[in-house]
């Protein structure tokens, strides 16, 4: 019931406001080349994929690699999505980061604010999704989320107690994107200066 719930709300956003997805900061990078390379078609189907399930659906997402192969490769000078991790990150945290923001959109959370709360945020705030992103780098499970652990970035969010409670989930799921994000694109740029 929540994966159609999920998929339904990210459908109504689109439809109940046609300019949400237009609003979504264009996502820059290796990951945002990607994701811009793929059709509107098959961004809409990745993203909604995602929602379906939130991080659970990242495995539904990753069977899209084979539509996803040209773009990924022609945006990272020839990287194979295959056996790049790096690479694989950079998409699905770029799906990920996008997704959320437009759930976020219909509680009136721009994706400026919440990339601004994360680039003021403090390293301490910041250490649970910093270590989740390395989880999935090193293969190791992740570590469980605690509502004291995201405490800071989302009380940096100043929300009112019920869009906190209908959005908390998708702000966690935002910053683990972020983060992931980060890392993939700092792992991709490394590689890239070598």
């Amino acid at each position: 019931m929540r994966k159609i719930f999920a998929a339904t709300l990210l459908c109504t956003v689109l439809a109940a406001s046609p300019g949400a997805a237009a609003q979504l900061e264009a996502p820059g990078g290796v990951g945002g080349c990607v994701f811009l390379g793929i059709s509107r078609e098959m961004r809409l189907a990745t993203m909604a994929a995602y929602a379906r399930g939130g991080p659970s659906a990242i495995g539904e997402v990753q069977n899209l690699r084979r539509e996803i192969q040209e773009p990924a490769r022609r945006c990272s000078d020839g990287g194979d999505i295959n056996r790049d991790h790096a690479l694989l990150a950079a998409f699905l945290s770029t799906v990920m980061k996008s997704t959320n923001a437009l759930k976020l959109s219909r509680h009136g959370l721009a994706q400026a604010r919440l990339d601004a709360v994360w680039a003021q945020a403090a390293q301490a705030d910041k250490a649970l999704f910093v270590a989740h992103a390395q989880s999935f780098f090193a293969g190791q499970p992740a570590p469980e989320f605690s509502d004291q652990g995201a405490a800071g970035l989302v009380d940096a969010l100043a929300l009112s107690p019920s869009t906190r409670a209908e959005a908390h989930r998708d702000v966690i799921h935002y910053f683990q994107a972020v983060a992931m994000n980060e890392m993939a694109e700092a792992r991709l740029a490394s590689k890239a200066g070598q």
